[in-house]
């Protein structure tokens, strides 16, 4: 604690004496707050659309900028003091002015600490919690539990007034320090403190912490006035999401089809990302820019989300093994980047299977045919002639039955035998197919003793794919003989 030197109301003049000879305070609370809110929190993370990503304030003009882009005011209220990059640097606080512009303040060659770091916005002088005790050595002799904080009055009205509620809530659920000491794990509401008796000389945000000033009466010796600057880190971050949606069609199994008379399939799919909420002091005042994308393209998002962009990917035939299914991942990141340069990434993938349809076998037809009075076959007139028992020997004049099946529907069909030729009438979706025709005489093959006259005959027929008129199907039945005539077993029944 720090010794008081008067009550004076306007506490830019106090005369403050620091109690503990300590090191600067360190970011590192705030780094490990970040990056547990954050995930990772990376800087200068190569990525799609990574170009022109804001740098972490390296200087004073930086800083100013930085502060603009957060919506935070660069100067102070009355004597327009700038806020100090080296103070933030260094304590991740937000304080206007250099600690040479505070009157009358003190520095420790020891610890290389000043008792004020510069002003509050309202210029209050921002005490130094790390500022030696003006105990002869140095060290502090009560402990926060032991104090009974005093009452501020205005100055601690203002201080808190100009506060979001959202911070006012951070200050009081926060860990607080003093001297860069925990003290057994103290708290706002813990130690009692109240808004009457803290001011708050620096606001918390998502980047920077916050200090509290207080005072009281030295333990066992009331009248004794002490003064104590609190800390507490920074905090917040952002629960980002992301998603891919496919948009092709798929089959019963969830599989996209690269189409049979297709050299490839283009697979269209949208990566989205949004922000599902802030958490403690972040907004969206502190982010850069967010986007989503993948190796492929990217898109620039904006608030509030979802932001997205739509990409293809093609899969090619020869791509896909065959008799095989093939199973693509399409990724994609969504982010965010803070003003600050911290970036956070979320990935998400999506697996698609690719099915090569079945390729279309040739057009074809299969050809049957069958005499109408074939039951006849084997048997003998009474002239002595057998009728024949070959299945493609038939007799002239006689009704030939054709049966046809195509495995697709066909589009015109025709059919000749013995230099007859027939056409069959196509009907739409029809693979089935009956016809007949009399078998023409005088084209005699084989006589009645089974003596060979000519050489066989063959049945033809041709046919034009429906879809594809390009593709046509041809069959022939070789091997059909022709013998008499159907007249030949009627005399034969009546001749003796």
């Amino acid at each position: 604690m720090k010794r008081q030197s008067s009550a004076r109301s306007n506490l830019n003049e106090l005369r403050i004496r620091k109690l503990k000879t300590a090191k600067r305070l360190s970011a590192l609370i705030l780094i490990i707050l970040l990056a547990g809110s954050w995930g990772i929190s990376l800087s200068a993370l190569p990525f799609p659309g990574s170009d022109g990503l804001p740098q972490p304030p390296d200087s004073q003009r930086s800083y100013e900028a930085w502060l603009k882009a957060t919506g935070k005011p660069v100067t102070s209220r009355y004597r327009g003091y700038v806020a100090n990059f080296e103070t933030w640097r260094d304590y991740r606080l937000l304080v206007y002015g250099t600690p040479r512009q505070v009157l009358r303040n003190r520095y420790d060659v020891k610890s290389g600490q000043y008792a004020s770091l510069g002003f509050s916005y309202d210029e209050i002088s921002v005490t130094n919690s790390l500022f030696p005790d003006d105990s002869p050595d140095g060290k502090t002799h009560s402990s926060p539990w032991q104090w009974v904080e005093h009452n501020l009055g205005t100055a601690a009205q203002i201080s808190w007034a100009r506060l979001s509620s959202r911070q006012k809530s951070w200050i009081k659920r926060s860990a607080l320090t003093y001297s860069g000491k925990s003290y057994g794990k103290m708290t706002f509401s813990a130690l009692g403190l109240s808004e009457q008796k803290t001011i708050v000389l620096t606001p918390p945000s998502w980047q920077m912490g916050f200090s509290l000033y207080t005072t009281h009466d030295l333990p066992g010796r009331p009248g004794n006035v002490r003064y104590a600057t609190f800390n507490g880190c920074s905090a917040g971050g952002a629960i980002l999401m992301a998603d891919i949606q496919v948009a092709n069609e798929t089959d019963s199994q969830g599989r996209i089809i690269l189409d049979r008379d297709s050299d490839w399939v283009d697979i269209q799919y949208t990566i989205s990302g949004w922000i599902e909420k802030f958490e403690g002091l972040a907004g969206w005042s502190d982010i850069h820019s967010c986007g989503a994308g993948n190796d492929s393209d990217w898109a620039k998002g904006s608030r509030p989300g979802p932001w997205s962009i739509t990409l293809s990917r093609r899969v090619s035939r020869t791509e896909i093994a065959p008799g095989e299914d093939k199973t693509v991942t399409l990724d994609g990141n969504a982010w965010l980047v803070t003003q600050l340069g911290d970036i956070q990434i979320q990935s998400v993938e999506e697996s698609v299977v690719v099915h090569l349809e079945d390729p279309i076998p040739p057009f074809s037809a299969t050809v049957s045919l069958k005499g109408a009075i074939g039951y006849f076959a084997g048997q003998t007139t009474l002239r002595g002639q057998v009728v024949p028992l070959d299945p493609l020997r038939f007799l002239g004049l006689e009704k030939l039955l054709i049966t046809v099946d195509f495995n697709r529907p066909p589009r015109s069909i025709r059919y000749s035998l013995a230099g007859s030729e027939r056409v069959i009438f196509a009907k739409v979706g029809q693979t089935h197919y009956e016809a007949s025709m009399i078998v023409p005489t005088g084209h005699q093959t084989m006589n009645w003793q089974n003596g060979r006259e000519s050489d066989a005959l063959s049945f033809e027929l041709w046919a034009r794919e429906r879809s594809k008129i390009n593709e046509t199907v041809s069959v022939t039945i070789p091997g059909v003989d022709l013998t008499g005539s159907v007249y030949d077993i009627t005399i034969g029944q009546v001749t003796d």
